[in-house]
C-alpha cells in the first residue's frame, strides 16, 4: 500500500502537469487567432478577381474599345442600362470603335472619352467664327448638365467678347441673345483684347488674345455667343473668333487660336446623376426605383437636380450595382499598422493589434508594439514547445523542450499535451 508521501508526491505531480498543459493550450491558441486575423482578405469571385472590379451588370459588356462602361450606363439590351438616358451605343463606322452617347431629341449625339462615377467626359466641337461685325450665336445641347467646377469658358480672339448664358426654352429657335426673355439669369463671360504687343503664338491666355471665365451651374441648354467691341488694325492679326466651353485641365485650349480648320475637337466634362427625382429623400421614398445598393449612401447632386450614390466608407466599387460596393482589405495598403503590428481587416474597417508577449500603443502618428512588462515572453516561448514527462515516480517530474521521450514505470505520471 503506498505511503501518504508517495500519494502526496503524486498529486503534486499531477497538479503540475495539468497547469502545464493548460498553459501550453493556451499559448497554442493565441498563436492561432493571431495567424487566422492576419490572414483575412478581400472576397473573391469565382474567377479570382476582386469583385469591386466590377462595373457592369452580369452578362453585359463592359468595354467600348478602351472605354469602360459602368452601370447605369450600358450597351446591349435594355437590362444593361438604367434607361434610355444612359445608353451607349458602340459604332464600328469610322474604324476603332467609338462610344457614342444616345442621341438626344435633336439629333446631337457626343463621343464618350471617358464615364467615372460622377462625370463623363465628352469630344464637342470648337466652333471657328471669322468677318464678325455684330455677333454669333450658337446653340447647345447636352444630356448632363456642364460641370461648372471642372470646365471653363474661354475665348480666344482680337478685341472679342464671349457670353455663354442658360436658356429656359429651346423650342422656339428665335430665341436668341436679343431676345432676352429667352435667357435667364446664369450667365457668363469675358472680353478677349489685343494690341500691338500681344504676342503670337499665346504663352498663356491673360485675356490678351484670349480670356477665360468660369462656367454658371445646371447648363443643359445654352447658348455661347461672340462679337466684337471694337475694330482697328490689330485685328488682322486674329481675323476669327472661338468661344467654347472646355476642361480647365485641357492644355491645348490657347492653341486652337492659330488653328483655321471649324472641326476642332475639345473635351467637355458633364455632371451626372439620377434624375428621376430631385432629392435623396424622395428617391428613397421608392426602393425599387431607388438606385444605390448595399454598402453605399444617397449624395444629392451639386449641379442640377438629382441624386449620385456613393460607396460607404470601408468600401469600394460601382454603387449602382447592388453589390457592387465591396470591402476594402485595408491591411493590403501601406503603413496601415506598422510593419511589426499585426493587422486584421474587417468589413468597412481594419485592427491593429500585437502578438500575446506584447501590447499595443496608439498616439497621433503611429501606433506600435512594445513589451508586456506583465508577461514574460521566455514564459509564452516556453508553453508552446513545453514537453512534460516524468521520469521517476519517486521526483516532481521533469519538463523537456528537445522532443526526446522517455518510458516511465510511474504510476503518477502527468498529463502531457503536445501541440499539433
Amino acid at each position: 500500500m503506498p505511503s501518504l508521501l508517495s500519494v502526496i508526491r503524486c498529486l503534486q505531480v499531477f497538479l503540475f502537469g495539468l497547469l502545464m498543459v493548460f498553459y501550453a493550450l493556451e499559448a497554442d491558441v493565441a498563436a492561432r487567432t493571431v495567424h487566422a486575423a492576419s490572414a483575412a482578405t478581400v472576397p473573391v469571385n469565382t474567377n479570382g478577381t476582386s469583385s469591386s472590379s466590377k462595373t457592369a451588370k452580369d452578362g453585359c459588356t463592359e468595354t467600348c474599345g478602351n472605354i469602360n462602361i459602368p452601370y447605369p450606363f450600358g450597351m446591349d439590351t435594355s437590362n444593361c442600362y438604367r434607361d434610355i438616358s444612359y445608353k451607349i451605343t458602340c459604332s464600328y463606322s469610322n474604324g476603332p470603335p467609338v462610344a457614342l452617347l444616345n442621341p438626344l431629341p435633336n439629333g446631337d449625339r457626343y463621343e464618350v472619352l471617358q464615364i467615372a462615377l460622377d462625370n463623363i467626359h465628352i469630344n464637342m466641337v470648337a466652333p471657328l467664327t471669322c468677318n464678325t461685325t455684330r455677333y454669333s450665336d450658337i446653340v447647345y445641347n447636352v444630356p448632363f448638365p456642364i460641370s461648372n467646377t471642372l470646365n471653363i469658358l474661354t475665348v480666344l480672339g482680337c478685341n472679342v467678347y464671349g457670353t455663354v448664358s442658360s436658356l429656359t426654352d429651346l423650342a422656339e429657335p428665335s430665341h436668341r441673345i436679343d431676345d432676352k426673355t429667352s435667357l435667364n439669369s446664369k450667365s457668363r463671360g469675358c472680353q478677349s483684347r489685343c494690341d500691338r504687343y500681344t504676342s503670337s503664338p499665346l504663352s498663356h491666355c491673360s485675356g490678351y488674345g484670349c480670356c477665360k471665365t468660369k462656367v454658371p451651374k445646371g447648363l443643359t441648354s445654352y447658348s455661347i455667343q461672340t462679337g466684337r467691341f471694337r475694330f482697328d488694325d490689330t485685328d488682322s492679326k486674329y481675323p476669327c473668333v472661338r468661344a467654347f466651353l472646355v476642361d480647365q485641365e485641357y492644355p491645348g485650349a490657347e492653341g486652337l487660336l492659330q488653328s483655321s480648320t471649324n472641326d476642332s475637337f475639345i473635351p467637355v466634362i458633364l455632371d451626372w446623376a439620377i434624375s428621376d427625382v430631385k432629392t435623396c429623400k424622395e428617391a428613397q421614398r421608392n426602393l425599387s426605383s431607388y438606385a444605390c445598393g448595399r454598402n453605399s449612401y444617397c449624395l444629392e447632386s451639386q449641379n442640377g437636380p438629382g441624386y449620385q450614390c456613393k460607396c460607404s466608407k470601408g468600401y469600394a466599387g460601382n454603387p449602382y450595382l447592388h453589390d457592387g460596393c465591396q470591402d476594402i482589405d485595408e491591411c493590403k495598403e501601406p503603413h496601415k499598422c506598422r510593419k511589426d503590428v499585426i493587422c486584421s481587416n474587417t468589413l468597412g474597417s481594419y485592427n491593429c493589434s500585437c502578438p500575446p508577449d506584447k501590447k499595443l500603443e496608439i498616439n497621433e502618428l503611429i501606433n506600435y508594439c512594445k513589451p508586456d512588462e506583465q508577461r514574460l515572453p521566455a514564459d509564452q516561448e516556453n508553453k508552446r514547445r513545453l514537453r512534460i514527462v516524468v521520469i521517476e515516480s519517486s521526483g516532481i517530474g521533469s519538463s523537456h523542450s528537445s522532443g526526446t521521450s522517455y518510458k516511465s514505470d510511474s504510476s503518477c505520471a502527468p498529463p502531457t499535451y503536445v501541440p499539433e
